[in-house]
C-alpha cells in the first residue's frame, strides 16, 4: 500500500515523542556513549516500522542501479571467523521476490540507507535527527531464521541504536578492542572503528579481552535476545 503524506507526518510526530522520552531519561543519558542499554518501545511491537511488504515496495522502486541491497555472507560452521563480504560482487537482483529469497539463503540482506527508499524510515530518521541533534541514517538487516550468525563481530564509527522489527535476534555487545589483531597489522592500518570489515576479522580472543570505556568491565557487556519493539 502507498503511504500517504498524512500517515508519514503522523508517524514522524509519534517517533519524535518516543525519541524525546529517551533524551529526557536520566538512565539513557548516563549510558549514552558509555555502555549498552536495553529499552522497549511498545508502539513498535506491531512490525509496522519495517516489514517485508515495505522491503518489496522499495526494491521495486529502486531503479538507480546503485545496488543498495547487498548480501553479506554470514559465517557458518564451515566459515569460522569469516569476514563480512560486502563487496560489489555480492550485489544481487532484488527486483523480484525470488531474487530477495536467493539473497537471504546466502546470508543477511543488508539494506543500506533504507530511508532513501522508504518514506516511513525517512520519517524515523528525520525525527531522530530533530531530537538528538545529530545526523541520522538507517540501515536494515534481514536474516532468515536458523542462521548461525547474522553479522560477524565488527566495530562502527557511529553511535548505534538497534530496533528489532520482526522475529527475534540475539545480540552480543563487547567493550572496546585493546589493539589490532596480527592479521590486521599485516594488512596495514585499519581504523579501530572499522574492525571486522573489508577483509578484517575480529577474533574470539580479542572479544574476550575487550574493555568498556571506564575499564571496569572486561569482555562481554550485553548478551540479550531482542523481540519486536526492543
Amino acid at each position: 500500500d502507498v503511504i500517504s503524506t498524512d500517515d508519514v507526518s503522523s508517524f514522524e510526530e509519534e517517533a519524535c515523542g518516543i525519541f524525546k522520552q529517551f533524551i529526557n531519561n536520566d538512565n539513557f543519558l548516563s549510558s549514552w556513549q558509555v555502555s549498552p542499554m536495553l529499552a522497549h518501545v511498545e508502539a513498535w511491537e506491531d512490525g509496522n516500522l519495517l516489514n517485508v511488504d515495505m522491503i518489496r515496495d522499495a526494491a521495486e522502486r529502486n531503479h538507480d542501479g546503485l545496488g543498495k541491497f547487498v548480501v553479506g555472507t554470514a559465517p557458518s560452521v564451515k566459515q569460522e571467523g569469516g569476514a563480512w563480504n560486502d563487496g560489489a560482487a555480492d550485489r544481487v537482483d532484488t527486483k523480484s521476490a525470488e531474487g530477495i529469497q536467493r539473497a537471504l539463503e546466502d546470508g543477511t540482506l543488508v539494506w543500506n540507507g533504507c530511508g532513501c527508499d522508504s518514506p516511513r524510515i525517512a520519517a524515523l530518521c528525520k525525527a531522530a535527527t530533530k531530537q538528538f541533534e545529530l545526523p541520522v541514517q538507517a540501515n536494515a538487516y534481514i536474516t532468515l531464521p536458523d542462521q548461525v550468525v547474522s553479522l560477524p563481530p565488527h566495530t562502527d564509527a557511529q553511535d548505534v541504536m538497534v530496533v528489532q522489527t520482526q522475529g527475534t535476534k540475539r545480540w552480543k555487545v563487547y567493550g572496546r578492542l585493546l589493539q589490532p589483531s596480527f592479521s590486521t597489522r599485516r594488512m596495514g592500518r585499519i581504523s579501530p572503528l572499522a574492525r571486522g570489515k573489508n577483509g578484517d576479522v575480529v577474533s574470539e580472543d580479542e572479544l574476550e579481552e575487550s574493555v568498556s570505556d571506564d575499564e571496569n568491565n572486561i569482555g562481554l557487556l550485553l548478551d540479550v535476545w531482542l523481540s519486536p519493539g526492543d
